[in-house]
């Protein structure tokens, strides 16, 4: 049997001399010994485990199971009787020496292997076969040794190194069979690589070609876009050109006539503004408020068909803002019980719907108006208004409601009519706000209608009706709530602080303040006047009311000023200094910078209806009188704008009361002598008051061909002239009517000539009547003692009872 090459790898050893190669350990002692000489032997355990982790060690355990072989040993038949002892020095330092094989780290044989080989190789020399050539390539033999001797030391060791190189050439052909597949593998690796370089070699040129044409390309597409963007700008600068030659040729034919036009719609829209807010003032304060939206005597079904209205579907609606699925239902329960109801009544109706709107809209304060005629004596069946009322006015209302009975057809033109009336009145009284909207509801169904303020064209406000269909009620809450928090759907924006509370009342204001009524923060028994700026920052004659107020106050300290002079009660910015006037409003965001204060008393209109007697109306008078000489004399201040409007009557005293410093001068005293400085100043109060000396430096201006602004004027301000205004007001309140022909607070015409004259003519009347002209007279010499017997002329019959007191003479006289 011929024996496999070492050299071939692939193909395992059939026979391997006395070493067992065996992948992992034999299970038992006995494979791997009796397979030798099939007898018992006394390798031990730890020996065998040494040879196959040797075999393990050397990476041989790929081949297959492969003992050495019994058909080819010779079998011994039976043991040697004599033995040699140890193993020959000469085989131990050979085959236990170092390794200094670089393929094996450790010698294959170790002292108890070596002398199990050495003692089974002793056997007697008769039984060797003829066998000289014991050394041959191909053949692995087991050596019979017949004698002690040198030859049988040289056999046992040229088969033990055979032993070994066997092992070695196992182990060598592993390690080449992986150095091949190292070397393979390289190769194909540095082709690869090879392969990939040049794939990169050829992927930057591509590059670089393709970079260079986008390059050109570009470059190109910018040179015609920049030649077609030149040509484009040279059409354009042409055409810029000829449009300016034609606009400065139009501007110069009609520049005269568009200046003009321009001055008076800036005098038309300055005029409609203090109109509307005279109106609005008048109409707050009387009980004879006829504003009548329709028209004439235009009934409300006509009002409604006469304008042209734009249907619409339903309106935009915020997502924010829609009712979940349980406010749903809890708002259809709420309607549940009047439903069931077929002959529910119209009031039955207010208790459900203002209950629903406080439940369902926040931030808003829902009132059941149907007996409260606050809108142009018109009493709207719900109102909804700004959360810090307390009560419902035209100022602070949203929108309102008008309910109708369940069984009632509900699209009318008279029900149309009403609701457009309601809005159109209260657009009328909230001159600032664009949008106004009011609901009509029978609760089955609900309208929806809003009006947009239009310009005033010919004196007429214009303004457009739009109609909604049919919306349902959680429609109704969606819509209620977006309109709340929608800055042109809204009342004007109020600004007072929020330390005050809620507010009692809104009093009409002008256009330089916004007025409120509210408790004294720390007397909440006593009412007070809050006024604060509607400009901010605000302007100088708002810091010039308070700093005045706050000159009173301490001037006060010293002589106790009369009942008819206003009181400084609240100033939230006093608590920064003096010389602090502005506090921040916590309404606005940012925080703007306004003047607030507070003023008492609470007071009505100053007119002659406020006076039940005679005696009472010249207990007035000379309150007054008292006031305005304590300002004078005490206070060393000059009013400048005593008139109707700025004068009250105290609701609890029924007293006069002199109000609005904003236009108030301040005399100055020179600190030497105490003597009065004079100063020069320009007039900022109400047209009636002024002085002669100023309208006929206005009257000059207009001689010289100027035409003059009555605010530029230079004059000195002197006590006289708050006397003289004094007549005029008492005029006033003795012939209103009468008086309505003369401006009381501002030139109608800001270039008017006429009317200056027509004020230089009062005063010249004045002076040459046989009654006034000496009260005119007294006043302008600064006598107030004299003036005082003014209150004579407000004399009226009163039928004489038991009860009533009769002066001494039993009857009124004066001699003027």
């Amino acid at each position: 049997m011929e024996p496999h090459s070492p050299a071939d790898p692939a193909s395992p050893p059939q026979v391997l001399p006395y070493c067992n190669v065996l992948p992992t350990p034999p299970r038992t002692s006995s494979a791997c010994v009796t397979p030798l000489l099939q007898q018992p032997t006394n390798i031990s355990p730890t020996d065998i485990a040494t040879i196959s982790a040797k075999l393990e060690n050397v990476k041989i355990s790929k081949y297959s199971n492969a003992l050495l072989q019994r058909d080819a040993l010779p079998q011994p038949r039976h043991r040697p009787v004599d033995s040699f002892g140890d193993v020959p020095a000469g085989i131990l330092e050979e085959l236990l020496g170092p390794s200094t094989d670089p393929y094996m780290k450790e010698r294959f044989f170790n002292h108890v292997l070596l002398e199990e080989v050495y003692e089974l190789c002793e056997i007697p020399f008769s039984q060797m076969p003829n066998h000289p050539d014991i050394s041959h390539a191909d053949h692995t033999y087991l050596v019979y040794v017949v004698e002690r001797g040198l030859h049988a030391e040289k056999g046992l060791r040229r088969l033990l190194i055979r032993i070994e190189d066997r092992c070695r050439a196992v182990v060598m052909g592993v390690c080449m069979e992986w150095q091949a597949k190292y070397d393979k593998e390289k190769v194909d690796l540095e082709k690869e690589k090879t392969e990939l370089e040049k794939e990169k070699t050829e992927l930057a040129h591509k590059w670089e070609r393709e970079k260079d044409d986008l390059s050109h390309k570009w470059e190109r597409e910018k040179d015609d876009l920049s030649h077609k963007w030149e040509r484009e700008k040279v059409d354009l600068e042409n055409q810029l050109n000829q449009q300016h030659i034609n606009a400065k040729h139009d501007k110069d034919l009609y520049q005269a006539e568009k200046e003009n036009l321009k001055q008076r719609s800036q005098y038309a829209e300055k005029r409609t503004i203090d109109l509307e807010e005279s109106i609005t003032r008048w109409r707050s304060t009387s009980n004879q408020d006829k504003f009548n939206p329709r028209g004439g005597s235009v009934s409300r079904a006509m009002s409604w068909e006469k304008d042209p209205v734009i249907i619409q579907v339903r309106p935009t609606l915020k997502k924010s803002n829609e009712l979940s699925s349980d406010e749903k239902e809890q708002l259809e329960k709420s309607f549940e019980d009047i439903l069931s109801k077929p002959n529910a009544t119209e009031i039955e109706c207010y208790g459900p719907i203002q209950d629903a709107v406080n439940t369902f809209v926040p931030n808003i304060n829902c009132y059941d108006t149907s007996k409260s005629k606050y809108l142009g004596g018109e009493s709207p069946d719900i109102s909804i208004c700004l959360v810090r009322s307390i009560r419902v006015h035209t100022h602070l209302c949203y929108g309102i409601i008008e309910a109708k009975r369940p069984a009632e057809l509900l699209e009318t033109a008279a029900h149309l009519g009403q609701v457009k009336d309601y809005i159109l009145t209260l657009m009328h009284a909230q001159t600032s706000r664009t949008r106004f909207w009011g609901f009509l509801t029978n609760m089955k169904e609900n309208i929806l209608i809003e009006i947009q303020r239009g310009k005033q064209i010919s004196g007429n406000l214009q303004h457009t009706i739009i109609k909604y269909t049919h919306m349902e009620w959680a429609a109704v809450m969606n819509y209620l709530r977006d309109v709340t928090s929608t800055e042109d759907l809204c009342p004007p924006p109020l600004h007072f602080a929020k330390e005050l509370g809620d507010i009692q009342d809104i009093i009409s204001g002008s256009e330089k303040w916004t007025l409120g009524e509210f408790y004294i923060p720390d007397n909440v028994t006593k009412k007070m006047v809050v006024k604060y700026s509607k400009l901010s920052p605000p302007m100088a004659y708002h810091k010039q009311e308070l700093k005045i107020l706050r000159h009173l106050a301490a001037c006060s300290k010293v002589n106790n000023a009369p009942c008819s002079i206003v009181k400084l009660v609240w100033d939230p910015a006093i608590s920064a200094g003096d010389d602090y006037h502005e506090s921040l409003d916590e309404n606005s965001d940012p925080p703007l910078p306004r003047i607030q204060f507070g003023i008492a008393p609470v007071g009505r209109k100053f007119e002659l209806a406020a006076f039940k007697t005679p005696a009472h109306f010249q207990d007035a008078i000379d309150t007054l009188l008292d006031g305005l000489n304590w300002l004078h004399n005490t206070a060393r201040v000059i009013h400048r704008d005593i008139r109707p409007a700025n004068v009250i009557i105290d609701h609890i005293t029924k007293q006069p009361v002199i109000i609005d410093f904003d236009c108030a001068f301040l005399l100055q005293s020179d600190t030497q002598g105490g003597t009065q400085k004079v100063k020069l100043t320009t007039y900022g109060g109400g047209l009636i008051c002024l002085p002669s000396e100023v309208l006929k430096l206005a009257l000059k201006e207009y001689e010289n061909g100027r035409n003059p602004m009555i605010q530029n004027i230079w004059y000195e301000p002197k006590a006289a002239h708050d006397l003289g205004a004094f007549v005029l007001l008492v005029l006033a309140i003795l012939f209103p009517v009468q008086f309505k022909e003369f401006p009381a607070h501002k030139l109608q015409d800001s270039g008017s000539k006429a009317e200056i004259e027509e004020l230089l003519n009062l005063h010249k009347e004045l002076a040459l009547s046989s009654i006034w002209g000496r009260i005119w007279t007294e006043a302008l010499q600064g006598n107030v003692k004299e003036l005082k017997r003014i209150g004579d002329l407000g004399w009226w019959p009163k039928k004489v009872t038991a009860d009533t007191p009769r002066k001494p003479g039993g009857s009124i006289s004066f001699n003027i």
